[in-house]
C-alpha cells in the first residue's frame, strides 16, 4: 500500500447524516477512542480521523457518509480539515475500523443503513456506542446495551455481529483491542489490551506515572521514617539498658558498702 495516500478535500462540509454539532459527552468519548488508538499504532503510518467525509459505497458513490471516528491504514496524517474526504478504491483500502456515537436522530440510521453501506464498503468493524445519561436506542436495540459491532465475514462479505464475551467486553481485531462500556450507567467505553489492562492516553499515562513515581517517593519517604523510628527505638532500648546497668551496678555497690559496714568489728568504729 503506498504510505503516501492523503485524503481527498471536496467542498461538502458534512456527510448526508452529520450532525452540525455534538455535546462534550460525545467530543470526550471520539478524543479518548482517537488518542488511544494513535499510541495503538504508534509505529505505523495510519490515519485517525473525526468525521471527515467517507465514499466509496456502489449503490450511492456521491453521497458520502460521516463516521464519527475512522482508522485508516496508510494515510499519512498531517493535519486535520473539517472538510476533509477519504475515497475507497483500487489503491485506497476501507477504513479498519468505524465508530459512531448514536444520538437522537442519527442512531435508526447508526444502526440500519449505514450497517449495509459499511458492509458494501467492505470496512472490517464498525461500532456504534450510546453514552447518552438516558439512551436513546429504542425496543430491540436498547435490550443490546450501550455498544454494538459488526465484523465482516471474510469469505461471504457479510456482517456478522459482534457478540461480547462473559465479562462484557467485546473483541476488536482491527485494533487488537477489547471495548467496553462501564462506569457509571455504563456510558464511558474505554479500550483494554489482551493482557486486562485499560488503555490509556499519552496525557493519562504520564499521569499515572507521574502518580505513580509520587507514590514510590513517598513509600521510600516512609520506609526511610520507619527505618528512622527503628534506629531511634533500638538507641534509646541501648541507653535504657545501659542505664539500668549503671543503676544496677550504683545498687550493688550501696549494698556492698552497707555490708561492708555491717560486718565491721566495733573496735574499728571507734
Amino acid at each position: 500500500m503506498d504510505t503516501q495516500i492523503k485524503p481527498f478535500y471536496d467542498t461538502s462540509a458534512y456527510g448526508e447524516d452529520e450532525e452540525m454539532s455534538q455535546t462534550d459527552f460525545h467530543n470526550d468519548l471520539i478524543d479518548y477512542m482517537a488518542l488511544v488508538i494513535r499510541l495503538i499504532f504508534a509505529n505505523q503510518v495510519m490515519g485517525i480521523f473525526k468525521s471527515i467525509n467517507l465514499y466509496g459505497d456502489p449503490l450511492t458513490p456521491n453521497i458520502p457518509k460521516s463516521p464519527d471516528l475512522l482508522v485508516i491504514d496508510g494515510v499519512l496524517q498531517d493535519r486535520y480539515h473539517e472538510n476533509a474526504s477519504y475515497y475507497i478504491g483500487p489503491d485506497n483500502a476501507p477504513p479498519r475500523f468505524l465508530l459512531e456515537v448514536a444520538s437522537d436522530s442519527t442512531w435508526p440510521n447508526d444502526v440500519g443503513d449505514k450497517v449495509q453501506v459499511y458492509q458494501r464498503m467492505a470496512v472490517p468493524e464498525y461500532f456504534v456506542a450510546d453514552p447518552h445519561i438516558d439512551p436513546v436506542w429504542t425496543g430491540y436495540w436498547r435490550q443490546q446495551g450501550r455498544l454494538i459491532g459488526w465484523r465482516l465475514n471474510p469469505y461471504t462479505q457479510l456482517y456478522e455481529r459482534i457478540r461480547p464475551d462473559a465479562q462484557g467486553r467485546f473483541e476488536s481485531v482491527q485494533l487488537n483491542s477489547w471495548l467496553v462500556m462501564e462506569g457509571i450507567g455504563n456510558r464511558q467505553l474505554h479500550l483494554y489490551d489482551e493482557f486486562g489492562q485499560v488503555r490509556l492516553t499519552a496525557a493519562e499515562a504520564a499521569l499515572q506515572h507521574q502518580k505513580a513515581a509520587e507514590a514510590r517517593a513517598e513509600a521510600e519517604r516512609q520506609q526511610r521514617l520507619t527505618a528512622e523510628a527503628q534506629t531511634e527505638a533500638e538507641r534509646q532500648k541501648r541507653l535504657a539498658a545501659e542505664a539500668a546497668r549503671e543503676a544496677a551496678l550504683l545498687r550493688t555497690q550501696e549494698l556492698e558498702e552497707l555490708l561492708r559496714q555491717i560486718n565491721q568489728k566495733p573496735q574499728d568504729l571507734s
